[in-house]
Parts: C-alpha cells; sequence; structure tokens
C-alpha cells in the first residue's frame, strides 16, 4: 500500500497550473471548479462541527499576504497540511503559493495553484500547550510533521520514557517512529478560533487558551481505533 507522504515523494508536489490565470480544473489540489467559478465545497458546505462561534468574534477570510496552510486532496495526499501565502482571492477561491513545495521541473521556483478557500485555515501558533507530551497516548490524534507539511495520524505506541512514538493513520499503510519534536496537537480550524483535537480546549489565533470546551467530534477523523488497539496489545 502506499505509505504516507509516499505520493508527494514519488510526484514532486500536487498537480498545480503552469499559469497562475489558467483556469483549468485539475490546477490544483483538491479544486473541482474553473477560477472564479462558485464551488460546491466552498463554505456553503462547510461542516456543521466547524462553525464559526459568535463569541470569539467574526469569521475569519483569507486575504492577500496571509501566511496559511492549505489542506491538500489529490490521491495520496489526503490529511495534509501546507503552509502558503495567499496571493490573491476572487471569490471563494485564492491563488496560494506553497512555502515548502517546488515545481517538479523547476525547483527553484515555488509551487503556486488557485485552491478553494475552504481548503485554506491560518498557520496554527507554533507553541503546543504545556501539557501536550505528557498527553500524548496510544489512539491520541496528533499532526506528524514529513514531506514539508503536516499529516493527520494517531499515536500508535509510546516507546519507554516517552523517548519516541509510532505514529500511522488508516489512510496509509505505513508506521513512522518519531519524536516529540516532530508531533504537533491534532489542531482543528473552526472559522474564528482553534481546538486541540484530543482535549477538545479551544484557543485564539495567537494561542491564548478562551473559555471553555468544544464539543466531542461527532464522526472520527481516523476509524482505525480497533486496528491500533490490536498494535498496542500485541506490542
Amino acid at each position: 500500500g502506499k505509505g504516507k507522504g509516499k505520493g508527494a515523494a514519488a510526484s514532486g508536489a500536487p498537480a498545480a497550473e503552469g499559469d497562475a490565470e489558467a483556469e483549468s480544473k485539475e490546477d490544483a489540489p483538491g479544486v473541482q471548479a474553473a477560477e472564479g467559478e462558485d464551488s460546491e465545497s466552498g463554505s456553503e458546505s462547510e461542516d456543521d462541527e466547524f462553525k464559526p462561534d459568535p463569541a470569539f468574534g467574526a469569521k475569519w477570510e483569507p486575504v492577500f499576504g496571509d501566511k496559511i496552510e492549505v489542506q491538500v486532496k489529490d490521491e495520496g495526499w489526503e490529511g495534509s497540511w501546507y503552509a502558503a501565502e495567499v496571493r490573491k482571492v476572487r471569490g471563494a477561491r485564492a491563488h496560494v503559493r506553497y512555502a515548502d513545495l517546488m515545481e517538479e521541473y523547476d525547483s527553484r521556483k515555488h509551487l503556486e495553484s488557485w485552491v478553494d478557500s475552504s481548503d485554506l485555515r491560518p498557520q496554527p501558533h507554533e507553541a503546543k500547550p504545556s501539557d501536550f507530551e505528557r498527553k500524548l497516548a496510544v489512539g491520541a490524534p496528533v499532526q506528524f510533521q514529513l514531506n514539508d507539511g503536516w499529516w493527520e495520524v494517531r499515536v500508535v505506541s509510546v516507546k519507554k520514557g516517552r523517548a519516541g512514538f509510532t505514529v500511522g493513520s488508516h489512510l496509509y499503510a505505513e508506521r513512522h517512529e518519531t519524536t516529540v519534536a516532530k508531533l504537533r496537537p491534532d489542531w482543528e480550524w473552526h472559522g474564528n478560533h482553534w481546538v486541540e483535537g484530543s482535549s477538545r480546549k479551544r484557543f485564539d489565533k495567537k494561542g491564548e487558551v478562551l473559555e471553555g470546551l468544544a464539543l466531542p467530534r461527532r464522526v472520527k477523523k481516523d476509524d482505525s481505533d480497533d486496528e491500533i488497539k490490536a498494535e498496542a496489545e500485541a506490542a
């Protein structure tokens, strides 16, 4: 089976247009409509669970110059987030320049593409919650740094003394050995605030803790709980 990040490593980068103004339906990761068209995967179909809380202000919308992350949906890239900068916004779509993904045929040029604004979010604050490492346990949702992006995974095993962790996802056959340095909370963007996937604590864009907890997810991101439990028991 395809390992996490193997699609990225094999192709060099998600599909993207050769011309920033091109209106190809296949010019960018996850794009379902041509530039300037309304996409059905935009804010109208946004999951109710990720709607903003009016108590925390207006919903965030991308603007020129924003440092953001893009949810890549191409085959072999599912469950990944890549840093980028907004270069242009048109309706429900944005033109972005990736920070660490380069053009397949010109490694000196940053990849650029049009994406649905619903697949964008601000870059999470770098500081991790003070109890992040202490609460890492088998089955915990986290994000793992691999191939210049962050991938949604779960903890499969924890080494003695927390010297290392094994992570994996039901989307990919491989497991990865890593340290806490390459892990971060399973950040969810709820329109105007962050939710830490495991604790359900809420944070503002700057990383300050907000009052109250988010409701539990209705649908789990990763349905491999039984597989992870079996691996843990066999360890």
